[in-house]
């Protein structure tokens, strides 16, 4: 039943947005060249044809795919590949233009499903403010570190960020000279109730190496400026794989992540040299790879340095310029 209730609410998001264009069109006395979801995810659905779209929405449009499950964990995906089992029919659609997608390595993939559909690589772009001098949170988080190394996990606390792998890191390296900031919204829905209750606790004990601020931290300059504080970002996130764009934010203010190995947020991070990656979920390998990262012999800070420039650049505003036009190429 879940499957035929996801085609259902599909339906009714193709509907109210038709429904949308169509007062647009009429108040403008034109209609659109190109319809652009910029979440194309929320629109497929199994049981979904594509003829039914092409009758709910007659408009040309294109969509960004953000979570293409199937391209990455194929496995786990194997039974909804084909037919009217995919969720992905709705991309066959005739009025669908091009598909865009920010993984470069499952790009030509989607192509060869999706035949003569143009799919189009964007890079991840994100807010890159000048961090704010004044943000009293940073500052705490300064203050408190005494000059440590700062390790940050930031943004979801949630469980697949790898939140209980860095607890229990922090908590094995208590006499050692790096201190770990956890900030931002609370996940508390994606723990178990023992997992829940182990996080109290460390939580109640009041960590001298620890800084908890498990509140949502608004995006921009105050955001970046936990970013700047930090000195090396934690994304050793578990079974997440799509990017992420703490990894953006990383690159640009120069800081070094400790990453999970697999998936693309592991194979950008190699590509690029941005840090160092562990197998998600091992503690002792996060452990040994702060320790690799400040040893000039373990952690070459000049590969590092020019793998953010050309990261930066591949995700740069010209880049996403480039992605645009190809899109309106695509009509």
């Amino acid at each position: 039943m879940k499957p035929l209730r996801k085609a259902l609410s599909s339906i009714r998001r193709w509907r109210s947005v038709a429904q949308a264009v169509r007062t647009v069109t009429k108040k403008l006395d034109k209609k659109p060249d190109l319809v652009f979801f910029a979440w194309i995810d929320l629109f497929l659905g199994n049981y979904l044809p594509h003829n039914l779209v092409n009758r709910l929405f007659p408009y040309p449009w294109s969509g960004l795919y953000l979570q293409p499950y199937h391209l990455r964990m194929q496995k786990k995906f194997a039974n909804f590949r084909r037919g009217l089992l995919s969720d992905r029919g709705v991309l066959k659609s005739r009025n669908c233009r091009s598909v865009v997608v920010m993984d470069r390595a499952i790009a030509q993939k989607l192509q060869i499903e999706l035949k003569d559909k143009s799919v189009i690589v964007s890079p991840d772009i994100t807010d890159l403010s000048p961090p704010s001098p004044d943000f009293d949170l940073a500052k705490q988080v300064k203050a408190k570190s005494k000059n440590r190394k700062i390790v940050g996990l930031l943004g979801s606390q949630g469980k697949r960020k790898g939140f209980l792998t860095m607890l229990e890191v922090s908590q094995k390296m208590k006499e050692q000279d790096f201190f770990f900031v956890f900030a931002g919204q609370p996940g508390y829905e994606s723990f178990s109730p023992s997992e829940l209750k182990r996080i109290g606790e460390v939580i109640d004990s009041s960590p001298e190496n620890c800084f908890f601020h498990i509140q949502s931290i608004p995006d921009g300059s105050q955001f970046n400026a936990l970013i700047d504080v930090c000195d090396i970002i934690f994304v050793v996130y578990e079974r997440y794989p799509f990017i992420s764009n703490i990894l953006t934010k990383a690159a640009f203010f120069k800081k070094p992540v400790i990453a999970s190995e697999t998936f693309v947020i592991g194979e950008t991070t190699q590509t690029y040299h941005l840090g160092i990656t562990v197998p998600e979920g091992d503690v002792e390998k996060c452990i040994e790879a702060l320790h690799d990262m400040t040893l000039s012999s373990k952690f070459d800070r000049q590969k590092y340095n020019r793998g953010c420039e050309k990261y930066n650049y591949s995700s740069s505003p010209e880049q996403f310029s480039r992605s645009i036009q190809k899109i309106l190429n695509a009509i």
